[in-house]
C-alpha cells in the first residue's frame, strides 16, 4: 500500500480509449461546411447518413454515438446539433414547398429529427360512480378536511 507521501510519486493514470475524432468544435465545422457545400454544387439533398460519412464516421448511428460520448464537450454537440438542424430545415421547406416525394421526407424526419405524428383522442363517455364509491370519497374528502383544519 502506498502512504501519503508516495501517491505524489505515482504517474497519473493513462487516460483509456480512442482519441476524440476532431480536436477542436472548428475543425469538425470545417467538414461539415464542406459536405454542405458539396451537397448544393451537386444539387443533392443534405441528409444525416452523408452528413456522417463526410465527418468520417461508418455510420448515422456512430454520428449520434458521438454526440452522447462527448457530452462533456457541449460545444462538439451544439456543432452537430447545428448540422443536423440545417439537414431538418432543408427537408422541413422541401415538404412545404411539395417538392420532392413527401412520404420520404416525413420518413426521414421521423427518424432522424424525432418527429412523431399527434394523436388526438377525444371521449364523450359518461362516467357512473357506484353509491359505495361515492360514500368512500366523501368520507376520505371528510378526513382530509379534519387534517387541514388542524
Amino acid at each position: 500500500m502506498t502512504s501519503p507521501q508516495n501517491a505524489q510519486l505515482l504517474p497519473a493514470p493513462a487516460k483509456v480509449g480512442r482519441p476524440p475524432k476532431f480536436k477542436t468544435p472548428e475543425e469538425m465545422n470545417t467538414l461539415i461546411e464542406a459536405y454542405f457545400t458539396a451537397c448544393d454544387e451537386t444539387k443533392r439533398p443534405y441528409t444525416v447518413p452523408g452528413l456522417a460519412l463526410a465527418l468520417g464516421f461508418s455510420s448515422r448511428s456512430s454520428l449520434f454515438d458521438y454526440t452522447a460520448r462527448n457530452a462533456g464537450h457541449e460545444e462538439f454537440a451544439a456543432t452537430i446539433k447545428k448540422a443536423k438542424l440545417r439537414i431538418e430545415a432543408q427537408r422541413v421547406e422541401a415538404l412545404v414547398m411539395c417538392r420532392g416525394n413527401a412520404a420520404g421526407m416525413i420518413f426521414d424526419l421521423k427518424n432522424n429529427f424525432g418527429w412523431r405524428d399527434a394523436s388526438e383522442v377525444k371521449s364523450d363517455a359518461t362516467v357512473q360512480i357506484r353509491e359505495e364509491d361515492r360514500l368512500l370519497m366523501q368520507k376520505v374528502q371528510g378526513l382530509l378536511g379534519e387534517e387541514t383544519e388542524q
